[in-house]
């Protein structure tokens, strides 16, 4: 009796258990999907006057590629100021001023001055990403690459402050405090006076724009053309 209990216990458990894998899929597999978003910042590196140079994104109101530039005859920044850059100053006889300026940005792209009728300006010469301008004779004026136009080969350079192009407004404000100004004009630009002159610039858009926020799209000092704001 109790052989025969035991013998259909074991069958009855055979049975359940055959029972209960019945419905199973021996080929199906239990997955989880998941999404990552990423965000990509391309960068490149060329060569520039055996100076490495790298192109990075730099949000503006417009996503711009735009190059930064490493001046080849020094190391890190190049100093903006409202006077001038280095030892060249606005005033100097421009075969002076550009051979100062050459020991700051290295050889010109272009040989010699290039003639131009633009207001205050009537020649100008290229170094990598800043113009230096030139009126009857002598050195009057600067201005750099831009986040908006067409010149979009930034410098490494800053002002005496630390003012980068790329900073947004509010980091001009801090910097600069009452001394700063803003204008509508061109879409947006800003004027910091200084003790030896003013500098001023472009924004990515208007100053009174909340999202995206203005950024200091170019600098710029001295007489630089028809182009030059003013406060």
């Amino acid at each position: 009796m109790g052989k025969a209990i035991h013998k259909f216990a074991i069958l009855l458990a055979s049975a359940l258990l055959v029972g209960g894998c019945s419905n199973a899929d021996p080929t199906a597999v239990s997955t989880t999907s998941t999404s990552i978003t990423t965000s990509t910042v391309a960068t490149t590196s060329s060569t520039v006057a055996h100076k490495s140079t790298s192109t990075t994104v730099v949000p503006t109101s417009t996503t711009l590629a735009i190059s930064i530039i490493q001046s080849p005859a020094v190391s890190g920044p190049v100093i903006l100021k409202g006077n001038g850059i280095g030892n060249a100053l606005f005033g100097q006889p421009e075969a002076t001023a550009i051979a100062k300026l050459e020991k700051v940005l290295g050889p010109p792209n272009t040989a010699s001055p290039r003639p131009t009728t633009n207001c205050t300006v009537d020649a100008y010469i290229q170094f990598l990403g800043l113009t230096a301008d030139l009126n009857q004779g002598r050195f009057v004026g600067y201005s750099t690459g831009s986040l908006v136009g067409r010149n979009h080969q930034i410098l490494n350079s800053e002002t005496t402050k630390g003012l980068r192009i790329g900073d947004t407004l509010a980091q001009a404000e801090q910097l600069y405090g009452s001394r700063l100004k803003t204008s509508f004009a061109q879409g947006g630009s800003w004027f910091a006076t200084t003790t030896v002159g003013t500098l001023a610039g472009l924004t990515t858009v208007e100053v009174n724009s909340s999202s995206p926020a203005p950024k200091i799209a170019s600098i710029t000092a001295g007489s630089v053309g028809c182009a030059a704001v003013s406060p």
